[in-house]
This record gives C-alpha cells, sequence and structure tokens, in this order.
C-alpha cells in the first residue's frame, strides 16, 4: 500500500469514530493526517507514526507507531480525546485579539480611537 492510501485509510477508519481529519500530501512520498492542533500523524505506506500533543510519564514528547491502519486509528482516538480535552485551540474566525491578546494593544488603540 503506498503512503497516499494509508493515509485515506487512516482518515476512512477515524470517521467511523466520529474523529475529524484530513490529509495533506508532503515532500518524498509522505503524507500527514492532521487530527487535532499538536496531533498529526504520518505515513509512508508501510507506519504510520506520531507524536501526542501531551508528555510521557518521563516528562519527554510521547512518540508512537502502528503497523495497521485500524491499530492507529484506534489509539489516535484515544490520544484525539485526550487532547481535546487538555489543549484549547486558538479561534481562527473569531476575534483577532482572542488569539493574539496583549500583542495588538497598541493597534487596537490606534483603530479604536
Amino acid at each position: 500500500m503506498n503512503a497516499r492510501t494509508a493515509g485515506e485509510r487512516l482518515i476512512a477508519e477515524l470517521a467511523r469514530r466520529n474523529v475529524p481529519s484530513y490529509l495533506v500530501e508532503l515532500n518524498s512520498g509522505l503524507v500527514a493526517v492532521c487530527i487535532w492542533h499538536g496531533l498529526i500523524a504520518r505515513a509512508d505506506g508501510a507506519v504510520i507514526w506520531w507524536q501526542a500533543p501531551r508528555l510521557s510519564r518521563r516528562g519527554h514528547p510521547l512518540a508512537t507507531y502502528a503497523h495497521s491502519v485500524t491499530g492507529a486509528a484506534h489509539r489516535l482516538c484515544d490520544q484525539y480525546i485526550r487532547a481535546r480535552e487538555s489543549h484549547i485551540v486558538p479561534p481562527i474566525y473569531g476575534d483577532f485579539r482572542a488569539f493574539w491578546g496583549p500583542l495588538n494593544m497598541a493597534t487596537d488603540q490606534v483603530n479604536t480611537g
């Protein structure tokens, strides 16, 4: 199986579990399946690997992999639930001040009077 097929199968398997995701083709024949802020799986057709947004028990980045699409989807689903509970995603379409905060204070004062 090639990387794109593995990515598409992973997206389908995640969708069965009500986990939204999308595919991005990378250079060198790899694909990325974007699931949540900080939770991105990569596939080369033989292996699917990702780094969880949380740290391991030892305080290091938690990197893991799976050889099957079903196994990866099962574990990514659990990580997706944890990521949603603990990682706030900045608003994309909302008020820009909610994202940038005090960085734009000077321009906000100029623009508002």
